[in-house]
């Protein structure tokens, strides 16, 4: 079970002040995400919002394939590279978590491990019961 602790600022925004996790359920540490890459090397994602989506799409396979989904994350960090994108990055953001969003921090870096990264996404999910299936 999930307890989430929000105001209006934090819904318009697509985050939570802090998300508390009880129950039987496994802690997911999401190593940090960027937008998916194909076979040959070259990038998905043109612009920052296909960025966002392809972060959250591939965030969303992980984390499906461990038995949850985005519902499951309750704490992120999203680093970007340039803060004007802000806006852009709640649209998006918003739109593929839905309403119960886990706790965030927004980060402002000078760069991200590849030229063409402008956003990376790291996070912690718990996904409740167990699912044996998994690697």
């Amino acid at each position: 079970m999930k307890q989430y602790v929000k105001g209006d600022f934090e819904e318009q925004h697509g985050y939570s002040r802090a998300v508390c996790a009880s129950g039987q359920g496994r802690t997911v540490y999401l190593a940090g995400f960027g937008c998916p890459y194909a076979p040959d090397g070259r990038s998905l994602c043109d612009d920052f919002e296909a960025q966002v989506r392809g972060t959250v799409a591939e965030i969303s396979l992980v984390l499906e394939g461990l038995g949850g989904g985005l519902s499951d994350l309750v704490d992120v960090t999203v680093f970007v590279t340039d803060l004007s994108h802000a806006g852009r990055l709640f649209q998006e953001w918003t739109s593929a978590i839905g309403g119960d969003y886990p706790a965030g921090t927004l980060v402002q870096v000078e760069a991200l491990a590849l030229p063409e990264m402008l956003i990376e996404v790291k996070g912690v999910a718990v996904i409740d019961g167990y699912n044996t299936t998994a690697d």
